[in-house]
């Protein structure tokens, strides 16, 4: 099964030397493979919020139990500017800001 060491930039981790490591992000699929120390990176899919599945696959074909993680980034806190008559203020786009 792949490992996940380093989740920034770039996902870092370890797998069996010359397994192909494929990591499938929505209908997106991305493919490298561990070097002979069993090393792997690729740049990092997972930008916003959202789920990586991660498996490896031997020279034989056979492949791994899937490895999930999930990214989630918390909406930033709604600022209010004025309230009174008509309130108006900030939020992050995209945002659902329910008074």
């Amino acid at each position: 099964m792949p490992e996940i060491i380093e989740k920034g930039e770039y996902l870092v981790g370890k797998a069996d030397a010359g397994n192909t490591v494929v990591v499938n992000y929505g209908e997106q699929e991305f493919i490298t493979v561990a070097d002979v120390n069993g090393d792997w990176s690729m740049l990092n899919p997972l930008t916003t919020t959202g789920a990586i599945s991660v498996v490896a696959i031997d020279q034989d074909g056979n492949r791994s139990e899937a490895l999930h993680t999930a990214q989630i980034i918390l909406p930033q806190a709604v600022t209010i500017l004025e309230s009174g008559a008509v309130i108006s203020g900030t939020a992050a786009p995209n945002t659902t800001v329910v008074i």
